[in-house]
């Protein structure tokens, strides 16, 4: 869904639209309001009820633990962090109190083990929600323009949403720019996630290449796709495999897969420049698996040779996943998502047609290009 956005009705009531979803909210009369929906807590502490039971009823379900139904039920108060029972290591700010917010969790199923409700109540602790409000949250504000909260013309082909990387460390000294997930886009179509690393020359820091420990994935697919450098892709399944640049890796995760990806004892794979540096620089994305398919067996697919798209006019596209143009990749995917490598000269323009009501996104890897302006069009600049 896109960011929430909301729209004043009447004093304290809101319409708050989330893709095509609409809730209303309000403040009870105590506080002035009119009570014509939850107010903003409420709406908190539903998101953290909703994700603790979705949490739960996944992980039963993949664990076949016979749980039956979940309830939730929470509340909020602000005390005295000193007063405050079971908020060890809670910290407190100036004047002492602290939110506390109490989730009762009752789990129906008469045949669930005592072991299995204890296992789930350290499930509980691992929603998303959960974790986002026991972390470190960052809220980023700004001012939009009057053109957009007046919404995009019909004409328009200008981009819904821009979003800018920001830095996360995967391991000891190799840290990427992640611009999905975001706090204002969780997805583009089916991916989920997308993240940038280098370019790094690991000629003069060898600690820069990738070294990310063997660590699980359940009901997505993540992929590989590099521009310098080579990494070790190893998994569960037995695969051992060096990704090169313009090859391809894709590991549908499914029901669960354990993969590592090491770069340091095959950076000498990937060659070096015409400076002579030994480059890394390539893309993560993970996809979201249908909702039919997250439950497949885990498989590994790989191809070497990538298509090229008939472009022209000074841009060059490589097909990494999925069919456009009447072009087919080696690896495809399930349902009709594509990835494309552009490379444009300096003023060149490539047009990438989309289906109606599909989701798009344009990520520029190096340099600088422009967005819009007709129907699907990315331009480079002159100079």
């Amino acid at each position: 869904p896109g960011s929430p956005s909301t729209q004043g009705a009447s004093s304290f009531a809101q319409r708050v639209q989330v893709g095509a979803h609409e809730i209303l909210a309000d403040e009870p009369p105590s506080m002035g309001g009119g009570d014509a929906g939850p107010s903003p807590y409420d709406l908190l502490l539903a998101s953290l009820g909703a994700c603790t039971s979705m949490t739960l009823r996944m992980y039963a379900d993949r664990k076949n633990i016979p749980l039956e139904g979940v309830d939730v039920a929470l509340s909020h108060a602000k005390v005295y962090a000193s007063d405050c029972e079971g908020c060890a290591g809670a910290a407190a700010p100036k004047g002492g109190k602290i939110d506390r917010i109490e989730r009762v969790i009752t789990l129906v199923g008469d045949e669930l083990t005592e072991a299995q409700r204890k296992r789930l109540l350290e499930i509980a602790d691992m929603c998303p929600v959960h974790r986002t409000l026991e972390g470190q949250a960052a809220v980023v504000s700004s001012l939009a323009s009057a053109r957009a909260l007046a919404g995009p013309g019909p004409e328009s082909a200008a981009p819904e949403l821009v979003l800018e990387g920001r830095p996360a460390e995967l391991s000891p000294g190799f840290e990427v720019r992640r611009v999905l997930p975001s706090h204002r886009r969780r997805s583009a179509g089916p991916f989920v996630f997308l993240d940038h690393f280098g370019p790094a020359d690991l000629a003069a820091d060898p600690a820069l290449a990738m070294d990310v420990g063997p660590h699980p994935h359940i009901g997505l697919a993540t992929l590989t796709y590099l521009y310098a450098g080579a990494v070790e892709h190893r998994d569960s399944l037995g695969v051992r495999r060096v990704v090169l640049p313009g090859e391809v890796n894709l590991m549908v995760a499914g029901d669960g897969v354990v993969h590592s990806e090491r770069g340091r004892h095959v950076a000498h794979l990937g060659g070096t420049d015409k400076d002579g540096k030994r480059l890394l620089h390539g893309l993560q994305l993970w996809l979201a698996l249908p909702r039919d398919r997250e439950e497949d067996a885990p498989s590994f697919h790989c191809a070497a040779r990538l298509p090229a798209l008939p472009l022209g006019g000074g841009a060059r596209g490589t097909l990494v996943l999925g069919s456009l143009l009447g072009v087919r990749a080696p690896v495809e995917w399930m349902t009709p998502a594509f990835l494309v490598d552009l490379e444009l000269d300096a003023g060149a323009e490539a047009r990438i047609p989309l289906a109606t009501k599909h989701e798009a996104a344009v990520y520029c890897a190096q340099g600088a290009a422009a967005v819009g302006d007709g129907p699907c069009a990315v331009r480079v600049p002159q100079g």
